[in-house]
């Protein structure tokens, strides 16, 4: 598909963008954030709690991302469990980038999401960001993978390019504020990550921690009427049924 105008659009931060004003992000209609909480098994964003507080003061939801790397995966998890602290209503994502000589295994990778839904009690729910590494790394039968919400980094207007394990992106990084389509901004924000998501804010809002957005109901069937219409032969009877509402 080609870049569409009219999306959802939500921004990922970290330190480098902060302070930031959220009440203006929250006023431009943005329903959530993702931010950067930890790396490896060491470091810990300085400015998440601050941030975190001010999402949430602006009433918008809240995300944390883990910066994976070849590193023990037990104190990866650790570290991101501790400092980020997700609740049931946050997002949880692990971010897989090529990283010189300290990428993060696909095993590694694996592994520390297993452990981090384990821990928490959600099965299926962490997001898996990522462009190259995901595309060079995973094979195209793994179910395993494909069974979880693709956050998709690609700085193109044209059609993004999938994964194999992926039928589709749940959100798509199509900026990192300079290279890819506009915008390139977030309210009280300025040049950063902008993802975009095809579907609307309500559907963000149910899809945003792990569910699934609920299909609107069927309407309610009316009562059973039975007509029984005696005429002479010969003659025709053309029925017409009006909408409810409709006039006679």
């Amino acid at each position: 598909m080609m870049w569409p105008p009219n999306q959802v659009f939500v921004p990922d931060l970290s330190h480098y963008e902060w302070p930031c004003n959220f009440n203006a992000l929250a006023d431009a209609g943005c329903v959530g954030v993702i931010f950067k909480a930890t790396q490896s098994t060491g470091y810990q964003d300085p400015t998440y709690t601050a941030a975190r507080a001010a999402c949430y003061a602006a009433g918008m939801k809240w995300g944390a991302y883990h910066f994976g790397e070849d590193s023990d995966v037990e104190g990866q998890v650790n570290n991101f469990l501790s400092y980020a602290m997700p609740t049931g209503d946050d997002l949880i994502c692990l971010d897989l980038e090529d990283y010189e000589n300290t990428t993060m295994t696909r095993t590694q990778a694996r592994d520390w999401i297993t452990r981090v839904e384990n821990n928490l009690g959600r099965d299926g729910q962490c997001v898996v960001y990522g462009g190259n590494w995901l595309k060079e790394r995973l094979p195209t039968d793994d179910r395993w993978w494909g069974a979880r919400r693709l956050w998709l980094c690609q700085y193109t207007s044209g059609t993004p390019e999938l994964p194999a394990p992926w039928e589709k992106y749940w959100l798509w990084q199509y900026t990192d504020g300079e290279a890819g389509p506009e915008p390139h901004e977030a309210a009280g924000c300025g040049p950063c990550d902008m993802n975009a998501y095809m579907g609307d804010e309500k559907q963000l809002i149910a899809e945003w921690s792990g569910g699934v957005a609920q299909a609107p109901p069927e309407p309610e069937a009316g009562p059973l009427v039975r007509i029984v219409i005696a005429v002479p032969e010969g003659v025709r009877v053309n029925v017409q049924q009006l909408g409810r509402g409709a006039p006679p």
